[in-house]
């Protein structure tokens, strides 16, 4: 009993394709933005490095949000950049310092996941308020 197997999907041209494509890349600003930072060499470098499994992807998006956390509250306090070895320095001394590891890195999540809820610096200022806690350098 020998049927002919009837095409499911229709062909569509790769030309129909790529109009479709170039479309979606002037209208959607997400597919526009994802696809210029994955054809950019450096960042690719920097993802295959280190998005490697969903626990790294957490730890390097929260570096991520911590930096930009630093510098752009730095340049509304200040009008002035941050020096990125005084951004470098301030990650290093949250993310390694046992009394505020867990503290910044739960803050960060929060606002990951509710952005207008943490305010990430206002829960930095009054965890240094209530612990003391500094980020100088240790003698």
């Amino acid at each position: 009993m020998s049927q002919s197997i009837k095409p499911i999907t229709k062909q569509v041209s790769l030309d129909a394709i790529t109009a479709k494509g170039s479309e979606l890349l002037e209208k959607n600003e997400f597919f526009k933005d994802l696809s210029e930072i994955m054809e950019n060499d450096m960042f690719v470098a920097f993802f295959n490095k280190y998005f490697i499994n969903a626990t790294e992807l957490k730890i390097t998006v929260i570096y991520m949000k911590l930096y930009a956390e630093c510098t752009n509250k730095w340049k509304e306090l200040t009008g002035k950049e941050l020096d990125k070895r005084i951004t470098t320095f301030l990650m290093w001394r949250l993310m390694t310092d046992r009394n505020s590891n867990k503290f910044t890195i739960q803050t960060i999540l929060n606002n990951l996941d509710n952005p207008k809820k943490t305010n990430i610096f206002d829960e930095f200022k009054s965890f240094i308020e209530m612990t003391g806690h500094t980020l100088k350098l240790k003698e």
